[in-house]
């Protein structure tokens, strides 16, 4: 369930710092390989997902503390974001190769019938996945609406402005925010090369589904996991009778769909 996880980061640091990180999706590609090299090394699954959350937990907090928060401009935030992943993503090409890696996690990718009698399986990651993804969720919405932090988060997200006269201090919710947004992406990362592999590039096609999943959500970001979920079902329909390339296309017919229903549901101003 990446896309359900990269959606929820995405859009912890989308709502948050109102800026456009477009390394994020590279960020999902280092989660991936970080786990691939460390399985590779021999390490169990579960310290295999911690180091890649933890790395890009790091590189989350560093984006913004070292460079996004001097910037003082999103546009500018955008633009060197946006380079910075092509930088990545063409040094992961260096490295490991322009065809996708798949983790040496046999166990993960064993089949398991989900109905007896029927043809409706899951991986043991994606089951994980999903679990994981539930857990999650749940944990951001319980922070959201009890935690010091995520109340102060929500301030922020509401409007940072009013939220520093109360004592809340903005910026250190931005940290945060970009810190556990970028865990997420590792984590996604990690998911995806048990289950079906990452190349350099993978990182900006789930980033591409989180971007929409954090629209179609709208100020709730929580709800984007859900969003994420059901992008993730959708797709994987939509494989039975359309070929793996018009899954983008499957994405944006969706967001086209719920725009065009939501300005017919907006009242109309009488002239």
């Amino acid at each position: 369930m990446p896309y359900g996880l990269a959606g929820l980061g995405f859009a912890l640091i989308f709502r948050t710092a109102k800026e456009l990180n477009f390394a994020f999706g590279a960020t999902i590609a280092i989660g991936g390989y970080v786990t691939y090299s460390a399985a590779g090394a021999g390490a169990p699954v579960p310290l295999a997902m911690v180091l890649s959350l933890l790395v890009c937990a790091l590189i989350g907090f560093l984006l913004r503390w070292g460079i996004f928060s001097r910037l003082r401009d999103h546009f500018a935030v955008l633009l060197f974001s946006f380079a910075l992943s092509v930088i990545i993503e063409n040094a992961l090409q260096v490295f490991y190769g322009v065809h996708d890696v798949v983790a040496d996690t046999p166990a993960m990718r064993e089949s398991i019938t989900l109905i007896p009698g029927t043809n409706l399986m899951a991986t043991v990651v994606q089951i994980f996945g999903l679990v994981l993804l539930l857990v999650i969720w749940a944990a951001v919405w319980w922070a959201q609406a009890r935690s010091k932090t995520g109340l102060g988060m929500t301030a922020v997200i509401r409007d940072a402005e009013i939220a520093e006269l109360v004592g809340v201090r903005s910026e250190k919710m931005k940290l945060i925010a970009y810190a556990v947004g970028s865990a997420l992406a590792g984590v996604a990362g990690s998911l995806t090369v048990m289950d079906t592999g990452v190349r350099p590039t993978l990182g900006f096609s789930i980033l591409l589904y989180g971007f929409i999943a954090t629209l179609l959500a709208g100020n709730r970001f929580v709800h984007t996991a859900i969003w994420g979920l059901a992008f993730a079902v959708v797709l994987n329909l939509s494989a039975v009778w359309l070929e793996s390339q018009y899954r983008t296309l499957v994405a944006f017919a969706i967001l086209v769909v719920y725009l065009i229903v939501r300005m017919l549901r907006l009242p109309r101003i009488a002239l």
